[in-house]
């Protein structure tokens, strides 16, 4: 009779810590913060982005290039109109992204 409550109480306990894993997995938060904008032109056709990969919130680790130059560049940009920086914060690491567009 004990082993059986055990077993019970046992497999309630992995179900549980299995759900919080899922759940601290499945939180994040996103800031998007626009630094240059040119508001007179109104169309940008193209669109760049150099993203980084950060662990527990520090800055993107080394050889990873997320410059505005890094971005006007994947984008093929000549002229810039707005420049932003979006970040997703998860639990244990951060996507940090520039974004250009221009033309």
């Amino acid at each position: 009779m004990l082993t059986k409550n055990f077993y019970l109480i046992k497999i309630y306990h992995i179900k549980s810590l299995l759900i919080l894993i899922t759940l601290l997995l499945l939180a994040a938060c996103t800031v998007n913060t626009p630094i240059a904008y040119d508001n007179t032109i109104r169309s940008s056709n193209k669109v760049g982005k150099a993203c980084g990969i950060g662990l527990l919130y520090f800055p993107p680790l080394v050889g990873q290039d997320q410059t505005i130059k890094a971005a006007k560049a994947n984008g093929e940009i000549k002229e810039i109109y707005s420049i932003e920086k979006i970040t997703d914060y998860y639990i244990l690491f951060n996507k940090s992204c520039n974004t250009v567009k221009g033309q």
